[in-house]
């Protein structure tokens, strides 16, 4: 298969911590030339390529970033954080090299179990941020 070199994670099938204006976001980064996937239609030889052939990987916060393990070194990870503060892909991205740009959008929610379940609503204003690190 041919994947995209910028890609975006989608949450839209996530069962937690939906991004409620997914959409919305993502259209700032289409017209950056990224491309969104949903790693749950794709086999699992699909997301190894998807991640290892990527040059640029924007992600909301979760566990579709575990496939960062199959990039090559110096791929650029953005991590788009939730309200749940969370370091591990900040390790994984020591590990295997990876230039990892954790973002912050909305403040951090001290009650893990209520971060680990809640949707966010992305403001747009700190998303167009992120335009200039890409």
């Amino acid at each position: 298969s041919q994947f995209s070199k910028k890609i975006c994670i989608s949450r839209k099938d996530a069962p937690f911590r939906k991004v409620v204006n997914e959409d919305e976001v993502f259209e700032i980064f289409k017209k950056l030339g990224f491309v969104s996937y949903g790693l749950s239609s794709l086999s699992v030889a699909e997301q190894i390529m998807l991640f290892y052939q990527a040059e640029v990987i924007l992600s909301f916060q979760g566990t579709g970033l575990a496939n960062s393990i199959y990039c090559t070194p110096k791929t650029k990870i953005i991590e788009l954080f939730q309200s749940l503060g969370d370091c591990t892909f900040w390790y994984i991205s020591q590990i295997f090299h990876l230039n990892y740009i954790p973002i912050p959008t909305v403040p951090f929610e001290r009650d893990f179990m209520k971060a680990w379940k809640s949707d966010t609503y992305m403001p747009l204003s700190v998303v167009e941020k992120v335009k200039q690190i890409i």
